[in-house]
């Protein structure tokens, strides 16, 4: 039987020095030798196939006198060529990605080797050369060895060279998880990469036996009518995580499977294109699930994508019309993850003992995994530039005045809030490819066209220092705003009455109130659920007169809407941010061809041609494209179809209501299990509920869930701690000294920017 391999997904950008290898041209053999052709040292990117990354100083490389770098890489017998570099932070990045399952066959062996953790101590060879103009030739510096083996070594030797506690770890367990995947491939076996550590540094491994909790389940919500079944799920060992799902189904014509996160975050999506068919069934495979990630559910669903059949009069009397896979959701909805696989391994193989050792160094890597990314997520922010943070209150009875501008700046701050990857991203809009990486400042919420995205961005949000982390796979489907929810962002500031998150949504029956006196048709006033769709803003503007809506314009305050709803491809919602500038004919009609006012607003006009808006070091932002302001005259708006609306808030119709979370619960908090008695309150919508467990000002355990993200859902201004829906501090009991009072605190981040505690209480571990 052919073993596999599981190599895990993880993004490090850690820079060491690089140790030059022997030279390998004797003098006078080469005469295109140059020794200012040097790296600058390698980084480590644990990735899907454990990359190594060469790093060339650009400024040296320039003065030198050479352009067109190109590094060649050597390595077990295969010579490579690499053209394609990175450039960012003043350095070429070249990567070398051989070290995974494809094309390399080890000497000797009866078939391919995957070749990612079974060849963590095999060395590779890499040469820099560049062009010179002065001599037509290219020039080549002294090769170079590195392995990633002799990197850990280096970085183990060399203490003062990082920073984080948990780094030697997250290297011992690589190398751990290496060698116990030598043993169970037999690969190399006399020499384990562990062998070359000492003891001392193998004491800095994991050394304990990881407990992994399965939570498949394979009908976790039901369909009505299922015409694709789960047929398995399995982890597929040989290059990177990949995760395979089996399924059966008379057909996979116009069908699409989803994979969503606890939160509803997209983490794959999968056509026809991706289904393979083995043996009868079809599987799908999925491999953008990080190491920190093992024990995080996995939501699967076949959806159809096909129309409605509308058969009409084609049907005989009685007969029910027949449609292969039906209309949307066509299977239940399967749940699964990492450590699902390994307690299913662990059962079926139990006598396999090298296996287990593989499953149990691969749990503890990616459990050393998930405390590097929390450490350097947390130095990351204590260390970054500062900035403008959100908006946060400090006014307990502010005038309309007030509350306008504090929706302004919110809205503003959205536009140029810093943000920064902790992996490589890639943007991509119409086809194109942008790609965001790692460690770097952007500038800008992304502008997607998802609708309901925005209040995803608040979770990541760290009003300390003023700054958002993000991570994960294709930024366009998972993060993001568009134009209505990045107006939303600033309303939510200051606003609970807002019913809507889509530019159709935004007409006076869906929660806004009209400025000026144009009127809206009955059907939309009477009836808020019919209507709203088949009944567009330039409709409205027809019914009106243009004389009307003209008017209307010029009564607009800052913190005003525009907003135009013509059909799905024609839709734009504006914040206005100073009072209108209005010009009017010699018989007082309002001149629309000189009257103007000036907006801001979020729209892929903001992307630019290489990517987002960078900020240096010293906090400046680059190139940045927002409109935060832009003047529009009124001509434009009419032919546009916009229409001006408002917020209750902004009128004095409704008082403001301080931010804040509560709950209505009266009784005592002694068990943990006691907050699933809780249900968490506010006026302002909830984004996530933690609950913390203190020891003096010392934060000792922490449990955070990320509440639904739907902005018409009522539900978002309640949300009931459950077992269901709420991970309870599953670390208290381990940690807590016995007899000893904690402080326990029930916390909400709001719409607003800002966090409330909802409940406070004390435990007394028995």
């Amino acid at each position: 039987m052919k073993r596999k391999l599981l190599a895990l997904v993880l993004a490090l950008a850690l820079v060491l020095p690089l140790t030059p290898a022997a030279d390998v041209f004797a003098e006078g053999e080469n005469p295109f030798e140059d020794p200012d052709l040097k790296f600058y040292g390698t980084s480590l990117t644990l990735e899907n196939n454990i990359a190594v990354n060469f790093l060339v100083k650009k400024d040296d490389f320039v003065a030198a006198g050479y352009r067109s770098p190109r590094v060649t890489f050597s390595f077990m017998g295969r010579e490579i060529v690499e053209n394609h570099y990175e450039g960012h932070g003043g350095y070429y990045y070249f990567t070398f990605r051989g070290i995974r399952s494809t094309g390399v066959t080890a000497v000797g062996a009866e078939d391919e080797i995957p070749l990612t953790s079974c060849l963590l101590g095999e060395t590779i060879t890499a040469t820099l050369s560049g062009y010179s103009d002065t001599a037509q030739e290219r020039f080549y510096g002294q090769p170079v060895t590195e392995s990633i083996l002799s990197y850990c070594q280096r970085a183990l030797a060399t203490p003062e060279t990082y920073t984080y506690e948990t780094f030697p770890t997250l290297i011992v367990d690589l190398l751990t998880y290496g060698a116990k995947s030598q043993t169970y491939f037999g690969f190399d076996t006399e020499h384990l990469v562990t062998s070359a550590l000492s003891p001392v540094a193998l004491e800095a491994g994991t050394d304990t036996i990881p407990s992994p909790v399965s939570i498949k389940n394979t009908s976790f919500a039901a369909a009505p009518f299922p015409a694709v079944k789960w047929h398995g799920a399995s982890l597929d060992l040989e290059d990177s995580i990949k995760l395979q799902f089996y399924f059966k189904t008379d057909s996979i014509a116009e069908l699409k499977i989803e994979i969503r996160d606890d939160s509803d975050a997209l983490v794959a999506a999968f056509t026809e294109d991706d289904m393979e068919r083995v043996n009868g069934i079809y599987r799908i495979s999925c491999s953008t699930v990080t190491p920190d990630r093992m024990g995080d559910a996995l939501y699967v669903t076949a959806i159809s994508t096909r129309e409605p059949m509308d058969l009409g009069d084609h049907l005989e009397e009685g007969e029910l019309p027949f449609v292969e896979l039906g209309v949307g959701t066509v299977s239940d909805t399967l749940r699964y993850s990492i450590e699902s696989y390994a307690v299913d391994a662990g059962e079926q193989y139990s006598s396999d003992t090298a296996l287990l050792d593989l499953i149990r160094a691969i749990l503890n890597y990616g459990a050393s995994a998930k405390a590097f990314v929390e450490e350097t997520a947390h130095e990351r922010k204590v260390k970054s530039p500062a900035t403008t943070p959100l908006y946060t209150f400090d006014h307990e009875n502010p005038t309309t005045d007030e509350l306008r501008a504090m929706a302004i700046k919110a809205m503003r701050d959205m536009l140029t809030v810093q943000w920064y990857s902790e992996n490589d991203l890639g943007y991509t809009y119409s086809g194109t490819e942008y790609p965001l990486y790692a460690a770097q400042t952007y500038a800008g919420v992304p502008y997607s066209g998802a609708g309901t995205g925005l209040l995803h961005w608040l979770q990541y949000y760290n009003p300390r220092t003023g700054k958002m982390t993000v991570s994960g796979g294709d930024i366009a489907d998972k993060l993001g705003c568009s134009c209505a929810t990045g107006l939303m962002w600033g309303w939510s500031s200051v606003v609970t009455s807002i019913t809507w998150n889509a530019t159709h949504r935004m007409t006076p029956a869906r929660g806004c109130i009209p400025v000026g006196n144009y009127t809206m048709p009955d059907i939309l006033l009477n009836d808020s659920n019919k209507g709203y769709k088949d009944y567009t803003t330039d409709q409205i503007i027809n019914d009106n007169g243009e004389d009307a809506i003209l008017e209307a314009y010029a009564r607009v305050l800052p913190a005003d809407a525009l907003v135009s709803y013509v059909d799905s491809d024609t839709a734009h919602a504006r914040m206005v941010i100073e009072e209108p500038v209005v010009v009017r004919y010699g018989n007082g009609k309002i001149n629309p061809n000189s009257s103007y006012v000036y907006i801001q607003d979020q729209h892929k006009g903001q992307r630019l041609s290489s990517g987002w808006p960078i900020v240096t070091a010293g906090g400046q932002t680059l190139h940045y494209a927002g409109h935060t302001r832009q003047q529009i005259y009124f001509k434009d708006l009419l032919n546009d179809s916009y229409i001006p609306v408002t917020a209750a808030e902004f009128t004095g119709f409704y008082g403001y209501i301080e931010p804040g979370a509560y709950t209505t619960y009266s009784g005592s908090i002694s068990h943990l299990s006691d907050l699933q008695k809780v249900t968490v309150k506010s006026y302002y919508r909830i984004v996530t509920v933690k609950a913390v467990i203190r020891d003096g000002d010392t934060v000792i355990d922490e449990s955070k869930t990320v509440c639904p993200m739907q902005i018409t859902s009522a539900d978002e201004f309640s949300y009931k701690l459950t077992s269901a829906n709420f991970d309870l501090p599953d670390d208290f009991e381990s940690r807590a000294v016995p007899g000893k009072t904690y402080t326990l605190t029930v916390e909400a981040l709001l719409a607003s920017g800002s966090t409330h505690t909802a409940l406070t209480a004390t435990i007394t571990k028995s």
